[in-house]
């Protein structure tokens, strides 16, 4: 006979009802510990599943999201891990990409602003040659940016001819 067996073989009737009622209690604790951090995960679903926080619906003890229409309390906790795992994987994929669109228009910039100094040092040095307006052919807010600043920079330098009388 196993260990086991031979045990519960030893027990009289009032011991194995004892041993049975303290295993019941065991398994009601774990289990209420259990809800307990599963409420908890669900909270934190709730309110870091990727939708704005104005489209949350959390009176009367619910965890609903008006926006993906997701019942955080009700919906079986597998489905809304899986979910919500979903969902925050979009939302970093959308910000990188916000991130990438970003970094091409900073670099756009900082490809103009030395492409400025550039052309900023050649008029200095060029002392007596007057250069027409520059036009820069990027497309998007970038050039546009760059084209303002480099127009503000044209105007200075035919405020400076007009001053000293250079041509």
């Amino acid at each position: 006979m196993s260990g086991i067996v031979r045990a519960i073989a030893s027990l009289n009737y009032n011991e194995m009802r004892r041993e049975v009622e303290t295993l019941r209690a065991e398994v009601r604790r774990l289990e209420a510990e259990r809800d307990d951090y599963e409420r908890e995960l669900r909270q934190g679903f709730w309110v870091n599943h990727g939708c704005p926080v104005s489209a949350l619906y959390g009176d009367d003890g619910e965890l609903q999201c008006g926006q993906c229409r997701t019942d955080f309390k009700r919906e079986p906790f597998a489905d809304l891990r899986a979910k919500t795992f979903t969902m925050r994987l979009a939302a970093t994929s959308e910000a990188l990409k916000a991130d990438k669109q970003e970094q091409s228009r900073l670099s756009a910039l900082v490809a103009g602003v030395q492409q400025l100094e550039q052309l900023r040092q050649a008029r200095l040095s060029a002392e007596r040659v007057a250069f027409g307006p520059v036009k820069i052919v990027h497309a998007g807010r970038a050039g546009a940016e760059l084209q303002a600043v480099l127009d503000a920079v044209d105007r200075l330098i035919a405020l400076r001819i007009a001053a000293t009388g250079e041509k």
